[in-house]
C-alpha cells in the first residue's frame, strides 16, 4: 500500500537516480555502433584523435558548468572590494587563478544550498508534514549547503599549503644542486619544475 512515508523516499531514490544516470550519460563516450568500435581497435591513431575529441567535449563541459555557476553567482557577487579581494585571495591560495573564479565560487554555494534543499525538503515534509519542524530541517540544510563550498575550500587551501610547505626544501636542495653543478639559475628553475 503507498503512503506518504513510502512515496517520500521512493521520489527521491528515482529523482537521485535519474540525474545520476543523466550525468554518466553526458560523460561517457561510448561508440555508437560497432563500425566504430572496429575502427578503434584498428587504427591507434584514431585513438588518439578520440581522445582529442573527449579532451575538447570535457572542456565544452566545463565551460558550461563555469558559465552556468557564474551566472548564478553573479546575484551573490560582494558589492564592496574589500570583500571581493578577501575571497578572491581565498580561492588563490586554494590554487583556483580564473579570472571569474569568485562568480564560479558563488554559484557553486548556490547550486549546494538548492541541491541539498531539494533533497531535505521531501524528506522532512514526508517525515514531520508541512510544519515548522520541517521548515526548521530546510533552512538547516539550505545553510549548510550555502556554506559547504567554504568549508572544502578552507580544507584544498590547508592541503594546498601543507604541500607547498613540505615541498620548498626540496625544490630548494635541487635548485642548489642544479646551480652547484653549473647550470644557470632559469634552467635550474626549469629543471625543479620538470622533476616535482
Amino acid at each position: 500500500m503507498l503512503t506518504a512515508d513510502n512515496l517520500v523516499p521512493l521520489g527521491v531514490f528515482l529523482a537521485m537516480t535519474l540525474g545520476v544516470w543523466a550525468l554518466m550519460t553526458m560523460i561517457a563516450d561510448r561508440p555508437v555502433n560497432a563500425e566504430e568500435r572496429l575502427k578503434r581497435v584498428m587504427n591507434p591513431n584514431a585513438r588518439r584523435t578520440d581522445s582529442a575529441t573527449i579532451a575538447r567535449q570535457q572542456d565544452k563541459f566545463q565551460a558550461k558548468v563555469t558559465q552556468a555557476a557564474s551566472h548564478l553567482g553573479k546575484s551573490l557577487k560582494p558589492s564592496s572590494e574589500v570583500e571581493l579581494g578577501k575571497i578572491r585571495l581565498e580561492l588563490l591560495n586554494a590554487g583556483f587563478r580564473g579570472e571569474n573564479a569568485v562568480a564560479v565560487y558563488q554559484g557553486l554555494k548556490v547550486f549546494a544550498m538548492l541541491l541539498l534543499v531539494a533533497v531535505a525538503a521531501p524528506i522532512a515534509v514526508g517525515k514531520y508534514g508541512m510544519g515548522q519542524k520541517s521548515m526548521t530541517y530546510v533552512i538547516l540544510a539550505a545553510g549548510f549547503g550555502f556554506y559547504l563550498p567554504g568549508l572544502v575550500l578552507g580544507n584544498m587551501k590547508k592541503r594546498r599549503m601543507e604541500l607547498i610547505f613540505l615541498g620548498l626544501p626540496d625544490a630548494i636542495d635541487l635548485m642548489v644542486v642544479c646551480v652547484e653543478a653549473g647550470l644557470g639559475l632559469d634552467i635550474a628553475m626549469r629543471k625543479v619544475t620538470t622533476e616535482l
